[in-house]
């Protein structure tokens, strides 16, 4: 159900292994912004899909029933992703205890 229009927070991110070459998809929360998505990194950047996205320099994404390709990938601390979260998902995200997030850029818009 994740990537449908159901479930609009979650979404499937797929990106290739940095050594296999092995095309994954790995469900993932995922917030929309005018220029791409936020995706939180509950566990660190040293997440295997955090760290293949990183080293292929982006993947895709399907959020909402729609595929889309991104790219430009960057971590974000807390407080400089918080401009891209809506304010309670911000207050959530903090009492969470998230920390990083991964900004990625829409190569289709």
């Amino acid at each position: 159900m994740a990537g449908t229009r159901l479930f609009p927070l979650w979404s499937i991110l797929r990106h290739t292994g940095r050594t296999s070459g092995t095309v994954y998809a790995t469900p993932v929360v995922a917030l929309s912004n005018a220029d791409g998505f936020v995706i939180p990194l509950p566990f660190g950047d040293a997440t295997q899909w955090a760290r293949n996205l990183f080293a292929a320099g982006g993947g895709t994404i399907r959020f909402a029933g729609r595929e889309h390709p991104i790219g430009q990938p960057q971590v974000l601390e807390r407080d400089e992703a918080g401009r891209y979260l809506p304010g309670p998902i911000r207050f959530l995200c903090d009492r969470l205890g998230l920390r990083q997030f991964v900004l990625v850029q829409r190569l289709d818009a």
